[in-house]
């Protein structure tokens, strides 16, 4: 159950990368020769919304395959703010989908990163997901999360 919970985690906190989930396999890993095809991928430099130069790296399936193959990829679209100065994520927006016969999905999540101490944690989430699996009640849910500092 860890290792699950580790590759959920990776697909959700390091999308783009291999997560080894039963169905899925390798179409979570958008930098393989076999998947990078199917992707447009565009840098460009944007502020963040409270004025923070950034590079946006933005991944979306090409519009020849939105409708076709639908099954051959899972990230949908995928866009990251790196702070320029020091290439930290600070921002990610995300669409996973999958429709196939074992499971269905689809989740958007907006992630925002703040630097606490010596790291950054997530500072806001906004989570908004749908999940089928044959046998049992879909699970609906949407949610927004706020992280706040506390001081001693």
């Amino acid at each position: 159950m860890d290792k699950h919970v580790r590759e959920l985690k990776k697909l959700i906190f390091q999308p783009g990368s291999k997560a080894e989930i039963p169905i899925i396999g390798n179409r979570t890993e958008i930098f393989d020769p076999k998947l990078m095809p199917y992707y447009d991928f565009t840098i460009t430099s944007r502020d963040y919304k409270n004025g923070q130069s950034c590079y946006v790296f933005t991944a979306t399936v090409k519009e020849e395959y939105q409708k076709r193959k639908q099954d051959k990829t899972i990230i949908k679209f995928l866009e990251t703010y790196f702070e320029k100065g020091t290439l930290q994520v600070i921002a990610r927006n995300y669409q996973l989908t999958y429709k196939g016969p074992l499971i269905d999905f689809d989740v958007k999540m907006k992630i925002e990163l703040r630097r606490l101490s010596e790291g950054y944690t997530p500072a806001y989430i906004q989570y908004e997901g749908a999940w089928d699996v044959p046998g049992k009640k879909p699970e609906i849910c949407r949610f927004t999360a706020r992280f706040f500092d506390f001081v001693e």
